[in-house]
């Protein structure tokens, strides 16, 4: 299949645009195919849980029209309930070391 012109964009051995993949940095670009397009990569980060394949790590990306996209398998709202959870468990360790 024969891919549009797309620079900067990784690239597998074959050539072709590389999705958007777990190893993603900030700043490189990738294929999205969930939306057909080039992406630019802002942040990644852990989302600590168990869950499916792929959904313990979450980016924010620019699209090709300039504006922001989380791509996660939590939405927005989910993460930042995910934030306490993580408080939580860091408080609870903490007081489970302190009594060695």
């Amino acid at each position: 299949m024969e891919h549009p012109p797309m620079p900067d964009v990784q690239r597998d051995e074959q050539g072709n645009p590389r999705n958007l993949h777990e190893g993603a940095r900030s700043g490189e670009r990738y294929f999205l195919s969930a939306l057909s397009q080039v992406v630019e990569v802002i942040a990644v980060c852990p989302v600590l849980w168990k869950s499916w394949e792929g959904d313990d790590v979450a980016y924010v990306v620019r699209l090709e029209d300039g504006s922001r996209k989380l791509i996660s398998g939590l939405d927005e709202e989910e993460l930042r309930a995910k934030i306490s959870e993580y408080r939580r468990a860091i408080e609870q360790t903490e007081h489970l070391l302190s009594q060695l």
